[in-house]
């Protein structure tokens, strides 16, 4: 074993979680999650929302939340979180970021929340700043959180989707392909997946409410990749990892792209 490389490893069953330089620095979980989200939260009127470990403890999360849900005039309730994760197999830097959850499908969104004061990470390096105040100040924590969301959410649900610019943003994200140059299997395979969001976004009651706004497509396509993405055997643990490891926020974001690129191109 090389000097200048450790090991990761759990201290109940020595369970390895990854190996790393020297220089490699140990967020643990309770200082990383419970004991900053608690010095951060103060005694503010703030609940625990949800909290676990993934990848054989190798991931943890904690999420705080206003125990109130936000109603907005698009009749789309929200409930603001921070959430708070960190990681022992180097996947993860310590991160805490302001996300929404949905109560009317329970999804995890990220729309519009990519701004400046949005998140703090920090890495796994000796050098990395953990400070409370560093944190709080850049996150802007917690009270302007709700007024974000439910203007982005108001933002969203103002802005038009003609059925012409739907059928445009579905064949842009979800690409089927042409006979003679991809497999027969795989245009059944897009068509179906396709036909399954053209009948969410027409009829689930978790989407459809919102039909022919920009809200409602995005909420279309995030509680596609929640609810029917994968199998149903792994799907809270998926649901949880994709949220922590930002793969929903850039499928939120690339969907938002997609919307404004093809409003401005039916303009």
């Amino acid at each position: 074993f090389r000097s200048d490389r450790k090991a990761i490893v759990r201290d109940d069953n020595h369970h390895v979680m990854g190996i790393f330089s020297n220089s490699y620095a140990i967020h643990q979980f309770q200082d990383a999650t419970l004991d900053n989200v608690g010095n951060i939260i103060d005694n503010h009127q703030l609940v625990i929302d949800s909290a676990g470990i993934l990848r054989e403890g190798a991931i943890a999360w904690v999420a705080v939340s206003m125990p109130d849900n936000f109603e907005t005039s698009a009749g789309f309730p929200v409930r603001p979180i921070l959430l708070a994760t960190t990681s022992h197999n180097g996947t993860i830097a310590t991160t805490y970021k302001q996300v929404y959850n949905a109560p009317v499908c329970d999804n995890t969104l990220f729309a519009g929340l990519q701004t400046d004061g949005a998140q703090f990470k920090a890495r796994h390096s000796k050098n990395s700043d953990m400070k409370i105040q560093s944190i709080r100040e850049a996150l802007d924590i917690v009270f302007t959180m709700s007024e974000d969301i439910v203007a982005e959410i108001e933002r969203l649900s103002s802005i038009t989707v003609t059925d012409r610019e739907w059928d445009a943003i579905v064949n842009r994200l979800i690409p089927v392909g042409e006979e003679g140059t991809v497999a027969q299997s795989a245009i059944s395979k897009m068509q179906n997946k396709q036909e399954n969001i053209r009948q969410m976004y027409r009829t689930d009651p978790m989407v459809a409410p919102w039909k022919g706004t920009a809200l409602g497509v995005l909420q279309a396509f995030n509680t596609y990749q929640h609810h029917v993405v994968g199998s149903s055997k792994t799907r809270v643990e998926r649901n949880a990892l994709n949220a922590l490891n930002g793969k929903i926020e850039r499928s939120d974001a690339n969907v938002l792209s997609v919307i404004n690129e093809i409003g401005r191109a039916h303009v």
